[in-house]
């Protein structure tokens, strides 16, 4: 699920979350997840996968295993 979470941040149009789904995670990750939804509202200063070197491969790579089409029943 947080794979998903970060997905949306790095492309929503292309990977809706459903917020609602964040009443699953526990408090621990319920807050990672808020820190990095503060960070990238609040600096707004670069799209988020421009955070860190090889950023836009790595979101692909991630959403191969964990996007929409990559759902497990």
């Amino acid at each position: 699920m947080v794979g998903r979470f970060l997905l949306g941040l790095y492309n929503g149009d292309r990977f809706p979350f459903d917020l609602t789904d964040l009443r699953r995670l526990d408090d621990p990750i319920f807050e990672d997840c808020m820190h990095v939804l503060r960070m990238d509202a609040r600096a707004c200063e670069r799209e988020v996968h421009r955070y860190f070197e090889d950023g836009r491969e790595r979101f692909e790579r991630m959403a191969a295993d964990w996007g929409p089409q990559a759902q497990r029943t």
